[in-house]
């Protein structure tokens, strides 16, 4: 009935999925970390954001998003330029070429721009194909991408950014990234293991600022 539509509540139920932004290493903004860091610190306030996501996802600074501890819990100090005038740096960053991703791209430019003045960032939504050939061969800067892992596990979501991993497409390169992940595949204490793919996680994210999280995909149920 028209009233069951109108009092029937709506649950939103998180799923495995997550997107976020990527940084590849081998572009030259973003071979050293400074900048990295600087756009992740600047996006870790989602709220401030507002990614225009609705029934679509929830924010997030997660990206193991099947673990509900978070990752960052002190304040972050946002490094403050000089007052001085600079040149404008023109940072590339691809998309998705559909409706949704172009809004949330549109978004994240006007509010990175407000934030960080000295950078330009330039919108380059492409097809499905293209974007994922301009990835693994390394042509972008940035990109807006997203991991759905085909197991809910912390591996699933980690292992490919170990240095020599096929899927490593942000160039990533860390031993001490590596060997951690390598000493969690070996602990057999469940604890230990998950306290380890924690703290690879934080590497990833908070140390390194290889990928900043953005929202945990969601589908919209009617209980």
């Amino acid at each position: 009935t028209q009233e069951d539509q109108v009092s029937r509540p709506t649950y939103q139920k998180k799923r495995s999925g997550v997107f976020y932004i990527a940084f590849n290493q081998k572009n030259e903004a973003f071979r050293e970390k400074t900048l990295r860091q600087r756009i992740a610190y600047a996006l870790m306030e989602k709220e401030s954001v507002q990614l225009p996501l609705g029934y679509a996802g929830i924010p997030t600074n997660r990206f193991v998003v099947t673990d509900t501890n978070v990752l960052m819990t002190e304040p972050v100090q946002v490094k403050k330029e000089n007052g001085k005038q600079q040149k404008k740096q023109r940072i590339e960053m691809l998309n998705f070429d559909d409706p949704q991703a172009k809004r949330i791209g549109k978004q994240l430019e006007t509010y990175l721009e407000k934030q960080l003045p000295d950078i330009d960032i330039v919108l380059k939504p492409v097809a499905i194909e293209e974007k994922i050939n301009k990835e693994q061969s390394a042509q972008y800067a940035m990109t807006l991408t997203g991991w759905m892992p085909d197991y809910p596990g912390p591996l699933a979501y980690l292992n490919q950014f170990v240095s020599d991993n096929p899927l490593n497409s942000v160039n990533y390169q860390s031993d001490t990234y590596d060997q951690t992940i390598e000493k969690a595949r070996q602990t057999q204490d469940v604890k230990k293991k998950q306290a380890l793919y924690h703290q690879a996680e934080k590497r990833l994210i908070k140390q390194d600022a290889v990928i900043v999280p953005l929202y945990q995909t969601t589908e919209k149920l009617y209980v």
